[in-house]
């Protein structure tokens, strides 16, 4: 969508806002425009504060959200009035799967769908996406699919759309959104000028590429899987390189003579003793922590994602696309991070 079509659609803005608020969201101060990072949510006045709420009531359930004859609308079956109904196809059709959604996701799918076999297997194998089996089936199920999981949103245990508030793009230097009981919001803006942004969480740069396909500077990067001796001991500390809440509850699993964990924090910038603070807990919890030099151990696990990454970064170049230019980009940005840690 040009920026010329969306702002004669913002014509219609005021009408799909006065609708929301009417089932119970709130859009204070806001307005739907391009800016320097596409598509994204902008102040109507600068001099006031805006905020975002969408009420449970409009977080709609993934399952119920259907993709028929090219529009993105709630199920028929569904047990939400025609209101809801009506609200959530309009806001779809002109705002955001018709408003430049649809080409997003296409875009990135496009992107994955050419990359080489030997590229695939490596992201397959690092445990960062299996291409293969996200892009089985027709290619326009394909699409809404990547669609739906670039905006879907945990609510009580649940994936949903938040419509009006899924519209807010990324920052890493901004607030994180608000998720209260009855719903979810963005931070409060203060009165001043340029977009309005939140912080989507915590992810690495790689990861937050196949997720939603741009790139940003994450202060915060994942180990990759590894197998790992520990020092003198026969011991082997094996991690399954998924991505998860650095401050949840440590659960290492051991098997006859292997630790193994989901995932750890590799580096933190925003907290650089996590990662070192991360191993130590592994070594308490499984009686290794007097055996064991956890900064040697965190520097051999440096070197072997370094050596990963940078396997991942010689398959993809040279590049043949924007987008991919960017996945090089991300693995470049996590290869610096890596790098300032000085390993040998």
């Amino acid at each position: 969508m040009t920026n010329d079509n969306l702002e004669k659609d913002n014509t219609n803005w005021n009408s799909l806002i006065s609708d929301f608020e009417r089932l119970g969201g709130v859009a204070n101060n806001i307005y739907q425009k391009f800016g320097n990072n596409g598509r994204g949510i902008f102040r109507v006045n600068n001099e006031r504060k805006a905020n975002i709420f969408t009420p449970a009531s409009l977080l709609i359930p993934i399952n119920q959200i259907k993709y028929i004859n090219g529009e993105v609308t709630i199920s028929s079956n569904s047990n939400y009035g025609r209101r809801i109904q009506n609200f959530f196809n309009y806001y779809q059709k002109y705002f955001s799967w018709g408003g430049g959604g649809k080409e997003e996701s296409e875009e990135l799918e496009a992107c994955l769908k050419i990359l080489s076999y030997e590229v695939k297997k490596l992201i397959n194998q690092y445990y960062l996406e299996d291409i293969y089996s996200r892009q089985k089936g027709d290619w326009e199920e394909i699409v809404f699919k990547g669609f739906i999981n670039a905006r879907r949103v945990k609510f009580k245990k649940n994936s949903v759309i938040a419509p009006i508030w899924e519209l807010v793009n990324h920052n890493n230097s901004s607030n994180e959104y608000v998720t209260c009981k009855d719903g979810l919001g963005t931070p409060e803006y203060k009165a001043g000028d340029g977009e309005l942004t939140f912080y989507y969480g915590d992810s690495s740069p790689i990861k937050r590429f196949l997720n939603y396909g741009f790139v940003t500077a994450d202060k915060i990067i994942f180990s990759l899987p590894f197998k790992l001796p520990i020092n003198s001991s026969e011991t082997i500390l094996e991690c399954k390189g998924k991505y998860l809440n650095p401050s949840r509850k440590l659960q290492p699993k051991v098997n006859k003579d292997t630790i193994i964990i989901d995932g750890m924090p590799l580096i933190d910038q925003n907290y650089k003793p996590l990662p070192i603070g991360y191993l130590n807990q592994i070594m308490r919890l499984t009686g290794l922590d007097n055996d064991s030099d956890v900064e040697d151990i965190h520097k051999s696990i440096l070197t072997i994602n370094n050596a990963m990454r940078q396997n991942l970064l010689d398959l993809l170049i040279p590049t043949f696309s924007d987008k991919a230019n960017l996945l090089a980009k991300a693995i470049e940005y996590e290869l610096e991070l890596i790098n300032s840690e000085n390993i040998e």
